[in-house]
């Protein structure tokens, strides 16, 4: 039993010194997170391009669908506004009265067209994520009454921000 209780006491000893030479420090580590926000536009099509070359295009105008993909990805919640640069299309023939109302724009799956200005105006909206989350299509829709025979164009700026 005497030998029973040394062992106890030698052990236990033993622990507590072992205990009392253990010293452990630490440090706080930070991640300052910012504000990244991006957009990516893959077209469908090299530059988006309308025929019209029948009288039912001229009176009922045409849609080009799936234009355009945009993909975001954000860590906040974000918004593209759509506008045209200038307030008439540039054309080749000299003729410069093709306003840019005359082509509208929707997010592929929506059935209303916005026509477009030079003044923005809200594409859609989305939550924060990545590109695989945040991507949608565009659709246009061109109605030039009838003008001269040429080649129009106009530049269409999409803008991604915050709200």
């Amino acid at each position: 039993m005497k030998k029973f209780l040394i062992t106890v006491v030698v052990t236990f000893t033993t622990t507590l010194l072992s205990y009392g030479q253990v010293s452990a420090k630490g440090h706080d580590v930070a991640l300052e997170v910012k504000n990244i926000i991006e957009l990516d536009f893959v077209s469908s099509l090299t530059n988006p391009h309308f025929v019209f070359n029948q009288a039912s295009d001229y009176d009922n105008g045409k849609t080009l669908e799936q234009a355009g993909t945009f993909k975001v990805r954000s860590n906040i919640q974000w918004i593209v506004d759509v506008k045209t640069a200038t307030t008439f299309f540039q054309s080749n023939n000299g003729y410069q009265g093709l306003s840019a109302s005359k082509l509208s724009i929707r997010k592929n799956g929506e059935t209303v067209f916005k026509s477009l200005s030079t003044t923005p105006q809200v594409l859609t909206t989305g939550p924060r994520g990545g590109f695989d989350l945040n991507n949608f299509q565009i659709d246009y829709f061109a109605a030039p009454s009838y003008i001269l025979p040429g080649e129009y164009t106009i530049d269409v700026v999409f803008t991604l921000s915050a709200p």
